[in-house]
């Protein structure tokens, strides 16, 4: 049984801390920490209150143990190695586990200092409860944990910096933007891995976070990313900074998408803009072009046309110019664009390297074609016309060609409604010359009608009257030739009923070919000899039910009508052809009589081509007028006999003619029921 402590006092070699009573005694009673005495065997020889406490025994039963029962984690071999070497008062600190009373285990840190008293060994402890430096430690690991388990599950970049820009910490989405790894990047600056212009911004928004200890908010782009950066202060006790936390947000989509509405919106704006002009009366060409400007800046694009597709007499398509961004983007190129199969009614894209050589069909001088894009314009579920822009620095993609929508509809809508426009001008146009024609007619009629019946009487007393006179005589003289005039005029109330169509004259079947060529031999003594007359005949036929006298006059009056337009021009040229028409091949504009109806599938045709002056549109309106002529008073029944005659045949003329570029005049006549079907012979060609 170990002495109890008045027995340790009364004998020093028991108590070799006897000399030592005073501080000893105050130690072990004020210290905080639990404090014990331990023997070379383990047992315990002291303990202070804190001791008692902290492991809830009373003292006697303390001084009762060993320290094998006290320490959890004892080990003999090391308890004995505190005394190897010079283990004389050589302090040594460890962390350890005490057992309480009641079974219970927590954690402790130890100092044990070894000492040697009276040739005797001795070990002080002191053992710190660090249950709750544990418990703080944890949670601070955890928090760390969680904190670093929230910054690199973020998937935005994270950092952490002092005030010098150098980083501390950062989650692993900045290396990864950067193709580095975390520890290639902690302790390095920030500013590295910055253009200059880009590191010189951020010093500056790092110097005010400091200055001024707020959080600062600002975007900017760094190649072709954009980004939001938040920069937030850390402080220490002196409300001093210390460190930054930097999060930048990679809002480069967003801002895509931004754009891309605003540019919805400029595009819709520019639309709207154009409907504008086309609902305001503007000029077909003004607003095409305003609508091809739209859709080259829209896309990003160098050229750009629009085209409408019209469909020709056999309903094929093609299509017809309206706006060009650019006048070197010419015919040639704009063929080689409209080879994209648009017609099958979808977007293309297509790529071309612009060193490609298979583009020989485009000039040297033309810009080279690299990127395309065709988008048809539908409306109503009618392909209106086609769309095409080139050379846009970015590729076209499916994406652009979907935003071009509200344009391509709205664009269709236009077209069809210029054609509506035009179809209605064309209308309206129509029923004003059937409306003047029908007027034109009845008055003609009316007046011819009148004038033979009045030249009747007029002629049959002068022929009266001369019958009573000698054939010497002045009066006869004067009498007959006022009776040859009456014929003259009786005569052109004749070609007044062959313009109403009202002279059937005597139809017989007739080769036009032949009928052409022998009227052309007799009139070409009257032409100029400047002039050069072509002919394009057929050997033979084709064959038609016509009155020989009308028809060669109708060619007189349209060659006449030909050579008079070349006044103005000494090396003119007149070509005359004959042949084999389809009715669909006959146009509806310039088309006379109005409201001609085409009741066979083939016609025979007579064309006459002048390369003279020219028609506008009005005259063009009233060239098949009575009296209506440019040149001198007097004339003006030609062309109006010519159509009456046709008519009267069942046929039609059609003009093609602009100011400066000459006139073709067509006449289409049925043919005779014996040549119908019949194979045309090879064309006949030369120069009279």
């Amino acid at each position: 049984m170990k002495p109890s402590t008045p027995e340790l006092e009364k004998d020093p070699l028991e108590n070799p801390l006897a000399g030592h009573e005073t501080w000893y005694r105050r130690l072990f009673k004020c210290h905080r920490d639990a404090a014990y005495l331990l023997a070379q065997d383990g047992s315990l020889i002291d303990a202070n209150p804190s001791a008692c406490n902290t492991l809830g025994r009373s003292r006697q039963d303390l001084l009762s143990l060993n320290i094998k029962d006290v320490d959890f984690n004892y080990d003999e071999a090391g308890f004995l190695s505190f005394w190897s070497g010079r283990p004389d008062e050589e302090m040594r600190i460890f962390e350890s586990r005490h057992i309480r009373a009641d079974g219970t285990i927590f954690p402790v840190e130890i100092i044990a200092i070894p000492f040697i008293e009276q040739g005797r060994r001795f070990v002080y402890g002191f053992a710190r409860d660090m249950t709750l430096q544990k418990q703080a430690e944890k949670a601070l690991k955890q928090s760390k944990n969680d904190l670093a388990a929230l910054i690199h599950a973020s998937p935005e970049s994270a950092l952490l910096v002092d005030t010098e820009g150098r980083i501390i910490l950062c989650n692993a989405m900045v290396p990864q933007r950067l193709g580095l790894g975390v520890r290639d990047m902690v302790g390095r600056s920030v500013f590295d891995y910055m253009p200059p212009e880009t590191a010189t911004l951020r010093r500056n928004h790092i110097a005010e976070v400091v200055r001024t200890g707020e959080p600062l908010h600002f975007k900017d782009s760094l190649g072709d990313r954009f980004y939001s950066h938040y920069l937030y202060p850390v402080m220490d006790d002196f409300k001093q900074v210390t460190r930054i936390a930097i999060f930048g947000h990679d809002i480069t989509e967003f801002k895509r998408a931004e754009q891309s509405l605003q540019g919805d919106n400029d595009l819709l704006a520019s639309v709207q803009e154009a409907q504008s002009l086309f609902i305001s009366g503007r000029e077909p060409k003004e607003v095409y072009e305003n609508l091809i400007r739209i859709l080259v800046r829209h896309t990003k694009s160098e050229l750009g046309f629009l085209h409408e597709v019209q469909y020709d007499p056999e309903g094929a398509p093609c299509l017809v110019s309206l706006a060009i961004s650019d006048p070197a983007l010419d015919d040639i190129a704009l063929l080689h664009l409209n080879r994209a199969p648009v017609f099958e009614g979808r977007t293309v894209i297509a790529k071309k390297d612009a060193k490609d050589d298979a583009d020989t069909d485009i000039p040297l001088n033309h810009p080279r074609l690299n990127r395309y894009m065709g988008i048809p314009l539908y409306f109503r579920n009618e392909i209106m016309g086609v769309a095409g822009v080139t050379n846009r620095l970015d590729e076209y993609t499916e994406t652009l060609a979907e935003s071009m929508k509200p344009w391509a509809q709205a664009c269709a809508a236009m077209i069809w409604a210029g054609r509506m426009v035009r179809q209605q001008k064309e209308t309206e146009k129509r029923v004003l010359q059937l409306q003047k024609a029908e007027s034109l007619g009845r008055m003609a009629g009316a007046v011819a009608h009148h004038f033979n019946n009045m030249m009747a009487v007029v002629m049959g007393n002068l022929e009266l009257a001369r019958s009573d006179l000698p054939r010497e005589s002045r009066t006869y003289k004067n009498l007959f030739r006022a009776e040859k005039a009456g014929w003259r005029a009786a005569d052109m109330s004749l070609l007044m009923l062959t313009y109403l169509g009202q002279q059937q004259g005597k139809p017989k079947p007739l080769d036009l070919s032949k009928i052409t060529r022998d009227c052309l031999e007799k009139i070409h003594a009257q032409l100029r000899k400047e002039l050069t007359l072509e002919l394009n005949l057929l050997p033979q036929g084709p064959v038609i039910q016509a009155d020989p006298a009308q028809m060669e006059q109708a060619l007189n009056a349209l060659v006449t009508n030909a050579w008079e337009s070349m006044d103005e021009y000494p090396d003119g040229r007149v070509k005359v052809c004959v042949g084999i028409r389809p009715a669909s091949s006959i146009g509806q504009e310039h088309r006379f009589p109005v409201d001609w109806q085409s009741p066979d599938p083939s016609f025979a045709c007579l064309s006459i081509t002048d390369t003279g002056k020219g028609l506008d549109e009005v005259m063009i309106g009233g060239i098949f007028d009575p009296f209506f002529t440019d040149k001198f008073t007097g004339r003006g029944l030609g062309l109006p006999v010519t159509l009456g005659i046709v008519k009267a045949h069942g046929g039609c003329i059609t003009l093609e003619s602009k100011p400066g570029k000459g006139s073709t005049f067509s006449i289409f006549l049925p043919l005779s029921p014996a040549a119908i079907g019949k194979k045309s012979p090879d064309l006949y060609q030369g120069v009279i």
